[in-house]
Protein backbone atom coordinates (compact mmCIF):
# COMPACT_ATOMS: atom_id res chain seq x y z
CA UNK A 1 0.00 0.00 0.00
CA UNK A 2 1.61 3.89 -0.70
CA UNK A 3 1.36 6.30 1.29
CA UNK A 4 -0.61 9.02 -0.08
CA UNK A 5 2.34 11.76 1.44
CA UNK A 6 5.86 11.99 1.37
CA UNK A 7 8.42 14.35 2.34
CA UNK A 8 10.28 16.54 -0.53
CA UNK A 9 13.48 19.30 -0.19
CA UNK A 10 11.88 22.02 -1.62
CA UNK A 11 13.79 25.20 -2.33
CA UNK A 12 11.64 28.44 -2.30
CA UNK A 13 14.54 30.43 -3.19
CA UNK A 14 18.13 31.55 -2.75
CA UNK A 15 19.29 29.52 0.91
CA UNK A 16 15.76 28.55 1.63
CA UNK A 17 15.37 25.22 1.57
CA UNK A 18 12.44 23.19 3.49
CA UNK A 19 11.56 19.89 4.11
CA UNK A 20 7.70 19.83 3.22
CA UNK A 21 4.59 17.27 2.61
CA UNK A 22 3.55 16.48 -0.60
CA UNK A 23 1.26 14.21 -2.22
CA UNK A 24 2.64 11.18 -3.28
CA UNK A 25 2.34 11.04 -7.60
CA UNK A 26 0.28 8.17 -9.55
CA UNK A 27 1.97 6.99 -12.58
CA UNK A 28 0.42 7.54 -15.87
CA UNK A 29 -0.28 5.60 -19.22
CA UNK A 30 3.82 4.78 -19.74
CA UNK A 31 4.94 5.90 -16.51
CA UNK A 32 6.54 4.15 -13.34
CA UNK A 33 5.95 5.40 -10.00
CA UNK A 34 10.09 5.57 -8.55
CA UNK A 35 10.26 5.16 -4.65
CA UNK A 36 13.33 6.94 -4.94
CA UNK A 37 16.37 5.81 -2.63
CA UNK A 38 19.52 7.72 -3.71
CA UNK A 39 20.78 11.36 -5.38
CA UNK A 40 23.44 13.13 -5.66
CA UNK A 41 24.46 16.76 -5.00
CA UNK A 42 25.28 18.00 -8.07
CA UNK A 43 26.88 21.42 -8.86
CA UNK A 44 23.40 22.50 -10.88
CA UNK A 45 21.70 22.38 -7.16
CA UNK A 46 24.61 24.13 -5.27
CA UNK A 47 23.99 27.58 -7.83
CA UNK A 48 19.96 27.25 -7.25
CA UNK A 49 20.88 26.77 -3.85
CA UNK A 50 23.53 29.87 -3.70
CA UNK A 51 22.33 31.99 -6.67
CA UNK A 52 19.03 31.02 -7.57
CA UNK A 53 19.42 30.68 -10.96
CA UNK A 54 21.85 28.90 -13.53
CA UNK A 55 21.62 31.13 -17.25
CA UNK A 56 18.14 31.78 -17.97
CA UNK A 57 16.95 29.06 -15.56
CA UNK A 58 15.79 30.90 -12.70
CA UNK A 59 13.60 29.88 -9.44
CA UNK A 60 10.43 32.01 -9.77
CA UNK A 61 8.45 29.43 -7.51
CA UNK A 62 9.01 26.92 -5.06
CA UNK A 63 10.82 23.83 -6.65
CA UNK A 64 12.00 20.71 -5.95
CA UNK A 65 15.94 20.05 -6.81
CA UNK A 66 17.63 16.92 -7.63
CA UNK A 67 18.31 15.08 -10.95
CA UNK A 68 21.01 12.12 -10.26
CA UNK A 69 19.34 9.35 -8.87
CA UNK A 70 18.62 5.82 -8.61
CA UNK A 71 15.50 3.57 -7.25
CA UNK A 72 12.88 1.21 -6.44
CA UNK A 73 9.89 0.72 -8.86
CA UNK A 74 6.97 1.33 -6.34
CA UNK A 75 3.58 1.28 -8.76
CA UNK A 76 3.33 1.15 -13.27
CA UNK A 77 1.03 2.86 -15.29
CA UNK A 78 -0.76 1.17 -17.90
CA UNK A 79 1.08 -0.02 -20.91
CA UNK A 80 4.77 -0.66 -19.40
CA UNK A 81 6.26 -3.83 -19.78
CA UNK A 82 9.98 -4.62 -19.11
CA UNK A 83 9.76 -3.36 -15.47
CA UNK A 84 8.04 -4.99 -12.33
CA UNK A 85 7.32 -3.39 -9.08
CA UNK A 86 10.26 -3.98 -6.52
CA UNK A 87 12.97 -3.31 -8.96
CA UNK A 88 15.73 -1.50 -9.19
CA UNK A 89 16.27 1.05 -11.52
CA UNK A 90 18.73 4.13 -12.75
CA UNK A 91 17.14 7.32 -13.79
CA UNK A 92 18.14 9.11 -16.93
CA UNK A 93 16.77 12.66 -15.50
CA UNK A 94 15.75 14.39 -19.43
CA UNK A 95 12.58 13.95 -20.18
CA UNK A 96 12.46 14.70 -24.44
CA UNK A 97 9.53 14.97 -26.92
CA UNK A 98 10.25 12.20 -28.56
CA UNK A 99 8.30 13.54 -31.63
CA UNK A 100 10.78 16.41 -32.81
CA UNK A 101 13.44 15.70 -35.74
CA UNK A 102 16.26 15.16 -33.10
CA UNK A 103 14.58 12.99 -31.57
CA UNK A 104 14.32 10.77 -35.20
CA UNK A 105 17.31 11.12 -35.39
CA UNK A 106 18.57 9.64 -32.18
CA UNK A 107 19.50 12.98 -30.85
CA UNK A 108 16.98 13.55 -27.71
CA UNK A 109 19.63 14.86 -25.74
CA UNK A 110 19.40 18.14 -28.08
CA UNK A 111 15.28 18.09 -28.15
CA UNK A 112 13.87 21.61 -27.77
CA UNK A 113 11.50 20.70 -25.65
CA UNK A 114 13.46 18.78 -23.23
CA UNK A 115 11.70 18.50 -19.66
CA UNK A 116 14.66 18.26 -16.83
CA UNK A 117 14.22 16.59 -13.65
CA UNK A 118 15.05 19.74 -10.97
CA UNK A 119 15.31 22.80 -13.53
CA UNK A 120 13.06 25.15 -12.92
CA UNK A 121 9.86 25.39 -12.82
CA UNK A 122 10.15 21.03 -13.16
CA UNK A 123 10.14 19.19 -9.57
CA UNK A 124 13.10 16.68 -8.97
CA UNK A 125 14.09 13.76 -6.85
CA UNK A 126 14.70 15.38 -3.49
CA UNK A 127 11.87 13.76 -2.55
CA UNK A 128 10.33 10.03 -1.61
CA UNK A 129 8.32 9.20 -4.76
CA UNK A 130 8.73 10.67 -8.39
CA UNK A 131 6.15 9.61 -11.62
CA UNK A 132 8.85 9.13 -14.41
CA UNK A 133 8.57 7.80 -18.31
CA UNK A 134 9.12 4.07 -17.79
CA UNK A 135 11.20 4.18 -21.00
CA UNK A 136 14.06 6.41 -19.09
CA UNK A 137 14.31 3.80 -16.00
CA UNK A 138 16.71 1.17 -16.39
CA UNK A 139 17.38 -1.76 -14.22
CA UNK A 140 20.00 -2.45 -12.17
CA UNK A 141 21.88 -5.70 -11.85
CA UNK A 142 22.75 -7.37 -8.87
CA UNK A 143 25.44 -6.34 -7.66
CA UNK A 144 25.65 -2.56 -9.03
CA UNK A 145 24.78 -0.71 -6.14
CA UNK A 146 21.80 2.35 -6.05
CA UNK A 147 25.08 4.68 -5.41
CA UNK A 148 26.54 3.63 -8.42
CA UNK A 149 22.86 3.91 -9.77
CA UNK A 150 22.92 7.62 -8.79
CA UNK A 151 26.18 8.42 -10.30
CA UNK A 152 25.17 6.97 -13.71
CA UNK A 153 23.82 10.49 -15.07
CA UNK A 154 27.39 12.40 -14.23
CA UNK A 155 29.31 9.26 -15.83
CA UNK A 156 27.06 9.39 -18.71
CA UNK A 157 28.21 12.99 -19.45
CA UNK A 158 31.80 11.99 -18.93
CA UNK A 159 31.61 8.99 -21.57
CA UNK A 160 29.50 11.60 -23.63
CA UNK A 161 31.95 13.98 -23.98
CA UNK A 162 34.57 10.98 -24.91
CA UNK A 163 31.70 10.18 -27.66
CA UNK A 164 31.58 13.21 -29.87
CA UNK A 165 35.46 14.25 -29.25
CA UNK A 166 37.01 11.51 -30.11
CA UNK A 167 40.23 9.40 -28.65
CA UNK A 168 42.08 7.22 -31.07
CA UNK A 169 44.15 4.72 -29.30
CA UNK A 170 47.20 5.37 -28.35
CA UNK A 171 46.76 9.05 -27.88
CA UNK A 172 47.70 11.83 -25.24
CA UNK A 173 44.99 13.08 -23.28
CA UNK A 174 44.56 16.15 -20.37
CA UNK A 175 41.25 16.62 -18.50
CA UNK A 176 41.26 19.72 -16.69
CA UNK A 177 38.92 19.60 -13.65
CA UNK A 178 38.53 16.54 -11.38
CA UNK A 179 35.41 16.80 -9.78
CA UNK A 180 32.72 13.41 -10.90
CA UNK A 181 32.37 14.75 -14.47
CA UNK A 182 36.27 15.27 -15.11
CA UNK A 183 36.81 12.12 -12.70
CA UNK A 184 34.64 9.87 -14.78
CA UNK A 185 36.08 11.20 -18.08
CA UNK A 186 39.71 9.99 -16.79
CA UNK A 187 38.07 6.58 -17.36
CA UNK A 188 36.22 6.95 -19.92
CA UNK A 189 39.40 8.25 -22.00
CA UNK A 190 41.47 5.10 -20.90
CA UNK A 191 38.49 2.79 -21.73
CA UNK A 192 38.81 4.33 -25.02
CA UNK A 193 42.46 3.52 -25.37
CA UNK A 194 44.48 7.03 -23.76
CA UNK A 195 48.27 5.53 -23.68
CA UNK A 196 48.23 8.81 -21.43
CA UNK A 197 45.97 11.57 -19.26
CA UNK A 198 47.03 14.27 -17.78
CA UNK A 199 44.72 16.23 -15.17
CA UNK A 200 44.42 19.24 -13.35
CA UNK A 201 42.57 20.80 -10.18
CA UNK A 202 43.08 23.46 -7.52
CA UNK A 203 42.21 20.65 -5.20
CA UNK A 204 44.87 18.26 -4.05
CA UNK A 205 42.73 15.68 -3.07
CA UNK A 206 40.73 15.89 -5.74
CA UNK A 207 44.42 15.18 -8.21
CA UNK A 208 44.66 12.17 -5.63
CA UNK A 209 41.98 10.33 -6.74
CA UNK A 210 42.63 10.91 -10.54
CA UNK A 211 45.63 9.24 -9.71
CA UNK A 212 44.18 6.54 -8.13
CA UNK A 213 42.26 5.61 -11.20
CA UNK A 214 44.69 6.06 -13.52
CA UNK A 215 45.66 9.71 -14.42
CA UNK A 216 49.57 9.73 -15.02
CA UNK A 217 50.30 13.12 -14.08
CA UNK A 218 48.18 15.79 -12.42
CA UNK A 219 48.73 19.01 -12.18
CA UNK A 220 47.78 22.35 -9.61
CA UNK A 221 47.05 25.49 -11.54
CA UNK A 222 48.23 27.20 -8.38
CA UNK A 223 51.60 25.91 -8.41
CA UNK A 224 52.20 25.40 -11.94
CA UNK A 225 51.25 26.80 -15.41
CA UNK A 226 49.04 24.06 -17.36
CA UNK A 227 49.98 24.62 -20.88
CA UNK A 228 53.44 25.21 -20.24
CA UNK A 229 53.88 21.83 -18.26
CA UNK A 230 51.64 20.43 -20.85
CA UNK A 231 53.70 21.35 -23.67
CA UNK A 232 57.26 20.55 -20.96
CA UNK A 233 55.28 16.94 -20.68
CA UNK A 234 54.53 16.22 -24.68
CA UNK A 235 57.99 17.27 -25.99
CA UNK A 236 56.61 20.54 -27.37
CA UNK A 237 53.59 18.70 -29.19
CA UNK A 238 50.85 18.97 -27.00
CA UNK A 239 48.06 16.83 -26.26
CA UNK A 240 45.82 14.81 -29.06
CA UNK A 241 42.36 15.65 -26.88
CA UNK A 242 41.83 17.63 -24.08
CA UNK A 243 38.57 17.85 -22.43
CA UNK A 244 37.34 20.75 -20.00
CA UNK A 245 35.64 20.02 -16.84
CA UNK A 246 35.73 23.10 -14.92
CA UNK A 247 33.89 25.60 -16.38
CA UNK A 248 35.51 29.15 -16.96
CA UNK A 249 37.06 31.63 -19.33
CA UNK A 250 40.59 30.63 -17.80
CA UNK A 251 40.11 26.81 -18.44
CA UNK A 252 38.72 27.21 -21.78
CA UNK A 253 41.52 28.74 -22.96
CA UNK A 254 44.09 26.23 -21.52
CA UNK A 255 42.18 23.61 -23.44
CA UNK A 256 42.22 25.06 -26.54
CA UNK A 257 45.97 26.11 -25.99
CA UNK A 258 47.65 22.52 -24.79
CA UNK A 259 46.50 20.22 -27.58
CA UNK A 260 48.45 20.01 -30.61
CA UNK A 261 47.58 21.04 -34.16
CA UNK A 262 43.99 19.07 -35.58
CA UNK A 263 44.02 18.41 -32.17
CA UNK A 264 40.28 17.92 -30.41
CA UNK A 265 38.75 20.09 -27.51
CA UNK A 266 35.71 18.37 -25.55
CA UNK A 267 33.96 21.30 -23.85
CA UNK A 268 32.16 19.96 -20.56
CA UNK A 269 32.07 22.16 -17.98
CA UNK A 270 29.29 25.23 -18.06
CA UNK A 271 30.68 28.58 -16.96
CA UNK A 272 28.79 31.15 -15.27
CA UNK A 273 29.03 33.70 -18.26
CA UNK A 274 27.02 33.03 -21.85
CA UNK A 275 29.61 34.98 -23.69
CA UNK A 276 33.38 34.22 -22.95
CA UNK A 277 36.76 36.12 -24.75
CA UNK A 278 38.54 33.07 -25.84
CA UNK A 279 41.56 33.31 -28.25
CA UNK A 280 40.52 32.58 -31.74
CA UNK A 281 43.81 33.01 -34.09
CA UNK A 282 45.78 30.43 -32.06
CA UNK A 283 43.02 27.96 -32.43
CA UNK A 284 42.41 28.56 -36.17
CA UNK A 285 46.17 28.42 -37.24
CA UNK A 286 46.50 25.03 -35.93
CA UNK A 287 42.96 23.84 -37.29
CA UNK A 288 41.94 22.67 -33.76
CA UNK A 289 38.47 20.94 -33.70
CA UNK A 290 36.52 22.06 -30.58
CA UNK A 291 33.31 20.05 -29.54
CA UNK A 292 30.75 21.08 -27.20
CA UNK A 293 29.08 18.72 -24.79
CA UNK A 294 25.60 18.55 -24.44
CA UNK A 295 24.60 16.36 -21.66
CA UNK A 296 24.41 12.60 -23.19
CA UNK A 297 22.27 10.58 -25.55
CA UNK A 298 22.08 6.36 -24.98
CA UNK A 299 24.63 6.08 -22.22
CA UNK A 300 22.54 4.40 -19.42
CA UNK A 301 22.88 0.70 -20.99
CA UNK A 302 25.93 0.98 -22.02
CA UNK A 303 27.00 2.35 -18.74
CA UNK A 304 25.08 -0.66 -16.71
CA UNK A 305 26.89 -3.35 -19.05
CA UNK A 306 30.12 -1.89 -17.92
CA UNK A 307 29.30 -1.79 -14.37
CA UNK A 308 27.69 -5.03 -14.52
CA UNK A 309 30.90 -6.61 -16.05
CA UNK A 310 33.50 -4.99 -13.78
CA UNK A 311 34.92 -2.72 -16.39
CA UNK A 312 33.98 0.24 -15.11
CA UNK A 313 33.47 1.17 -10.94
CA UNK A 314 31.40 4.49 -10.06
CA UNK A 315 31.33 3.55 -6.24
CA UNK A 316 34.23 5.82 -5.20
CA UNK A 317 32.84 8.99 -6.35
CA UNK A 318 30.59 8.47 -3.28
CA UNK A 319 32.18 9.79 -0.42
CA UNK A 320 29.50 11.52 1.92
CA UNK A 321 25.75 10.44 2.33
CA UNK A 322 23.54 12.41 4.13
CA UNK A 323 19.52 11.56 5.15
CA UNK A 324 16.95 14.42 3.44
CA UNK A 325 16.45 16.04 6.42
CA UNK A 326 19.77 17.03 6.39
CA UNK A 327 20.21 17.90 2.69
CA UNK A 328 21.29 21.92 3.91
CA UNK A 329 24.25 20.24 5.40
CA UNK A 330 24.97 18.34 1.86
CA UNK A 331 24.51 21.49 0.30
CA UNK A 332 26.82 23.34 2.25
CA UNK A 333 29.69 20.82 2.28
CA UNK A 334 29.40 20.50 -1.06
CA UNK A 335 29.74 24.22 -2.34
CA UNK A 336 32.37 24.47 0.27
CA UNK A 337 34.58 21.55 -0.69
CA UNK A 338 34.43 20.36 2.46
CA UNK A 339 35.93 17.16 4.26
CA UNK A 340 37.62 15.55 1.27
CA UNK A 341 33.91 15.88 -0.97
CA UNK A 342 33.78 14.21 -4.45
CA UNK A 343 30.32 13.32 -4.59
CA UNK A 344 27.90 14.08 -1.61
CA UNK A 345 24.48 11.03 -1.42
CA UNK A 346 20.69 12.15 -0.44
CA UNK A 347 19.91 8.61 0.85
CA UNK A 348 16.13 7.77 1.49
Amino acid sequence: MLPKTMKAAVLHGIGDVRIEKRPVPKPRAGEALVRVRAVGVCGSEIHYYREGRIGDAVIKEPVIPGHEFSGEVAALGSGVRGLEVGQRVSVEPGKPCWKCEHCAEGRYHVCRDMTFCGTPPNDGAYREYLAWPARLCFPLPRGVSLGAGAMMEPAAVGFQAVKVAPIQLGDTVLVIGCGSIGLVTIQAALLAGASRVIATDVLDYRLKVARSIGADKTLNPKRANVVEKVLELTGGRGVDVAYEAFGSTATYQEAIDAVRPGGRVGLIGIPAEDELPIGFHSARRREVHIQMVRRFVHQHDRLIRMLAAKKLSLDYLVTHRFKLDRIEDAFKLVQDYGDGVIKALITL
